[in-house]
């Protein structure tokens, strides 16, 4: 895949890559997309709106030249080629990709900003995987009983390590090969990426070319400068992990002008632990409604919520929130972290509703 270059317009970036013009480009070099609210229409996200997230250039791997080596604390290293991947038994599911930093620059908009790219809240996706099970291929290498991480490495020069611990590897990741019932194209990692559901996309590793089994937690600055969480004055008070109940409304658009009548609220909830239930509330939190749930996809998908709303003349404040299938609500409030990771508060959009 061809270098993009910052001198290149938005919307020539996202015909080249293959997105609709509901897409927002945060950043050129390296390539970050969103998708934005209105863009969220079908219960599985096509590959045209599927945001992009990246810490490097992009890479092109083919895919008869690709190859997997597994090793560090494991009694038999093994290299696996593609064909000798693709030949395990086969597992797919629907599971939602988030980054961490999705929903970032809403601690802007709650008055104390954070750092990082500025993303709202389009850093999301839901898609269909199939590969094959990482905790099948780990079985094989024997890993040490005291293994804690593993090191999964991006191919080329990118110099990408991300220590992923081992409990999420070993409960339903996979090693994909197919996105929405294609073969995982270069831009979204193929030919084979992580796929570690619940857990953000930095764990989500693309272009997987190696992995190796820690005793101890990895020094990579994925794992010790980014994506851990830090207090107003800089100290660590911990690291990001599962995904939290969050709930976003995508119709109708914040600030939209209505019509008294019948008017139809929409939108998905996701959780690491799935969904249970997603409330609604027309009057700034006094009281919440339930909202009618649209097909489960699983346990790792998201769930597409519809409430009939009745309006009358004038102004709302409406939000929506999700609780998972431990009894898990969604945050009234996000704990501030300076890197602003993990933003699931309550979201509140205001309406004005007019006579007919």
């Amino acid at each position: 895949m061809e270098q993009r270059t910052s001198s290149m317009t938005d919307e020539a970036l996202l015909q080249q890559l293959g997105k609709q013009a509901r897409m927002y480009v945060q950043s050129h070099t390296p390539i970050n997309v969103e998708a934005l609210p209105e863009a969220f229409e079908t219960d599985i996200t096509p590959r045209d709106t599927i945001f992009m997230r990246n810490n490097h250039d992009l890479l092109t791997i083919d895919a008869q030249e690709w190859q997997l080596t597994i090793d560090g604390a494991v009694e038999h290293p093994l290299i696996l080629d593609y064909a000798a991947l693709t030949a395990l038994p086969r597992v797919k599911y629907v599971a939602f990709l988030e980054c961490y930093g999705n929903g970032r620059k809403r601690f802007a908009e709650l008055g104390t900003p954070a750092e990082g790219v500025p993303w709202g809240n389009g850093a999301i996706a839901n898609v269909e995987w199939e590969g094959a099970s990482v905790a099948a291929v780990l079985q094989r290498v024997g890993l040490s009983p005291d293994a804690v991480e593993i090191e999964c490495r991006s191919g080329g020069d990118s110099a990408f390590v991300r220590g992923v611990e081992i409990a999420p590897l070993l409960a339903d990741a996979i090693f994909a090969y197919r996105m929405n019932g294609e073969p995982l194209p270069p831009e979204h990692g193929g030919p084979v990426r992580l796929v570690v559901p619940g857990w953000g996309g930095i764990n989500w590793v693309k272009w997987l070319t190696g992995m190796t089994v820690l005793t101890q937690e990895s020094q990579s600055p994925f794992n010790q400068e980014s994506y851990i969480l830090l207090d107003a004055d800089g100290r660590k008070f911990g690291k990001v992990r599962e995904i939290a109940p969050k709930a976003m409304i995508v119709r109708p658009s914040a600030n939209s002008t209505l019509t008294a009548g019948p008017q139809r609220i929409q939108g998905f909830a996701w959780a690491a632990r799935g969904i249970e239930r997603v409330e609604i509330s027309t009057d700034g939190g006094l009281t919440w409604q339930p909202t009618e749930l649209a097909v489960d996809h699983g346990p790792y998908s998201w769930r597409r919520f519809e409430w009939q709303w009745d309006t009358k003349p004038g102004t709302y404040r409406v939000a929506a929130r999700a609780i998972d299938q431990t009894g898990q609500h969604q945050a009234e409030k996000a704990v501030f972290n300076k890197k602003g990771y993990l933003m699931n508060a309550i979201e509140w959009l205001s309406f004005e509703v007019l006579e007919m």
